[in-house]
């Protein structure tokens, strides 16, 4: 339970699920983190589309005892022309079931908050690949303290040299990897780190030209097992 006085509150945020048997949202609030707004009774009609996951404005909250209910929400991003689009959707739904499922409730994290805002604009401008996907994993990871250092091996703490190996346990040079992990090569890890570390129109440039390794599929997959840590 969100430790609040009774009142009405103003925060900016998104919604991340709808819950229709128990007419809750499940949002992901400045200041606040990922927590329950409940919507009573007739209230979702008038709302509209205001409580549809993927939205983003203000929501004006009233706290009780019981919890967060909504009284009203200013659109600010409705992100239309990203729904519009299959592929674009996709990538957003994926993103947003995975925080949904994985963020931890009631954790502030603006820094969080802020990069799916930008991650969500750069799929509107054209970023739909998987190094978006995988840009937003690791930052995720990151921001909770839990992404592995691809420079230094997790078993016997020396710098990588040539191939890194991936695995859900860590990062590993030659000598400490195991036959089932990721091998890494060169030209993967530097594109593991554009990914990471292009500024916002020259990643749109670079995922539009779908020049990445396409290890980047494996390692999302490989380090989504480290939300695990967060429970």
């Amino acid at each position: 339970m969100i430790d609040l006085p009774q009142g009405d509150y103003i925060y900016k945020g998104t919604v991340l699920k709808q819950n229709r048997d128990s007419e809750a949202l499940l949002v992901f609030l400045m200041d606040i983190g990922k927590t329950w707004i409940f919507v009573q009774g007739k209230g979702r009609n008038r709302f509209l589309g205001a409580t549809e996951p993927m939205i983003w404005g203000e929501f004006n909250v009233y706290k009780n005892s019981h919890g967060l209910f909504l009284k009203n929400v200013n659109i600010k991003n409705d992100f239309l022309s990203l729904r519009q689009s299959a592929t674009s959707l996709y990538l957003a739904t994926r993103i947003y079931s995975l925080l949904a499922d994985r963020l931890p409730l009631e954790i502030k994290n603006n820094r969080l908050l802020q990069s799916l805002y930008d991650t969500l604009t750069l799929i509107d401008e054209g970023a739909t690949g998987e190094a978006t996907y995988f840009r937003f994993v690791a930052k995720f990871l990151s921001y909770y303290g839990i992404m592995p250092s691809f420079h230094v091996c997790t078993n016997c703490g020396r710098a990588i040299h040539g191939v890194a190996h991936l695995s859900s346990q860590g990062i590993f040079c030659g000598k400490c990897a195991s036959f089932s992990d990721l091998p890494l090569e060169l030209n993967d890890l530097l594109d593991m780190h554009k990914a990471l570390c292009l500024d916002h129109n020259d990643f749109v440039s670079w995922c539009k030209s779908a020049n990445y390794t396409k290890k980047l599929s494996k390692c999302s997959e490989i380090l989504e097992k480290y939300f695990e840590r967060l429970k």
